[in-house]
């Protein structure tokens, strides 16, 4: 019997170090992936650009740019950020795609900000946009802390459709399509 017990404790301890090697090695290679791209990825929204906005006593909360996708794709958009600490901008194909989120209603992004770039990730002339960053996943009465978790969005332009598409979403990040 103590042997049938030591022997379904060490599987259980087997299979829990197995996941945590596992998730570990995700996070070194997701680390060792975006670290790589930082030297050539063009940020599209930055924190200082944020902290402008609220210092800005303006009812409007919004930040206008262009993205250079690629040859001759140019595209507008404008940041906004709601009244409940919400943020994000609008593709041709995607409604919204949120990268702020200081609204703790369950999930929201450990630094307010995801990290976003434009990357040419496959080297075809057009740049993808790169979000990644850590989720904070919280008890929504409670306010408690449950889990942190890194995140990652690729969104690429479509040269056919003229419209971005979701190549790879955490499910903790919000992009609607139109």
């Amino acid at each position: 019997m103590v042997d049938l017990s030591i022997k379904i404790n060490l599987k259980r301890v087997n299979l829990q170090a197995r996941y945590v090697a596992r998730e570990v090695m995700r996070l070194i290679l997701m680390m060792a992936l975006f670290l790589s791209f930082k030297t050539f990825g063009a940020e599209i929204i930055s924190q200082a650009e944020i902290s402008q906005l609220y210092a800005s006593n303006s009812e409007s909360k919004g930040i206008n740019k262009v993205l250079a996708i690629g040859s001759n794709v140019n595209v507008p958009i404008e940041f906004l950020i709601t009244s409940k600490g919400n943020g994000g901008f609008s593709l041709p194909g995607l409604f919204l795609i949120r990268i702020y989120d200081q609204h703790d209603d369950a999930v929201y992004f450990k630094s307010g900000l995801l990290k976003n770039e434009l990357v040419d990730i496959d080297s075809n002339g057009y740049k993808e946009l790169l979000l990644w960053g850590v989720a904070v996943r919280s008890d929504e009465e409670t306010e408690r802390v449950i889990a942190e978790v890194p995140v990652v969005a690729i969104i690429k332009y479509d040269l056919e459709s003229k419209l971005f598409k979701v190549v790879k979403k955490s499910e903790e990040i919000d992009i609607y399509t139109e």
